[in-house]
């Protein structure tokens, strides 16, 4: 769940991670073959490393079998954990912490990206950090708060407060 809403990388991209792709000391992540074959390297904070070092140690290893192969997640059965088991795991974590419904891997794709641009990223590195070829593209995903754009505005705006003076 950390790493999708931290990296905001797609379903397809999370479940072809292979172990060789995380980088902990760099806090890096290899997308190898993304969306359209593209390659992309990104980051990811500090609080996915943690947690993603502490599956390798602990989850993993309880999950590896000769089936595994190099891949990041695995299912219970050991193998390559697959588009429906994602899914339900994060509807199943969702759920359980709490969040409205629905939740799903795009969503948390959604609010990353989102969140970047509330708190400042510049819309062109969300772009590249969502590996999308267009910026019209990264838009549909940026929702813009309408109470932000109401505080943003009032703010902003020469005439958005009624002047004393009228």
């Amino acid at each position: 769940m950390e790493l999708l809403y931290a990296s905001d990388i797609r379903n397809t991209e999370l479940r072809n991670l292979s172990i060789q792709d995380i980088d902990l000391e760099q806090l890096q992540i290899t997308i190898r073959k993304g969306k359209y074959h593209k390659d992309r390297v990104i980051p990811m904070g500090e609080v996915a490393a943690y947690w993603i070092e502490r599956y390798l140690k602990n989850g993993r290893l309880k999950l590896f079998s000769h089936l595994s192969g190099n891949f990041l997640f695995l299912s219970k059965s050991g193998k390559r954990i697959t588009r429906g088991n994602l899914i339900w795991i994060v509807a199943k974590t969702a759920k359980k912490a709490g969040l409205p419904d629905p939740v799903t891997p795009h969503s948390l794709r959604h609010t990353c990206a989102t969140h970047m641009l509330k708190h400042g990223a510049d819309i062109r590195y969300i772009q590249e950090h969502l590996g999308h070829a267009s910026v019209a593209t990264t838009q549909i995903y940026t929702r813009v708060m309408i109470n932000d754009l109401q505080q943003i505005f009032m703010q902003t705006h020469p005439r958005a407060i009624l002047n004393s003076s009228l």
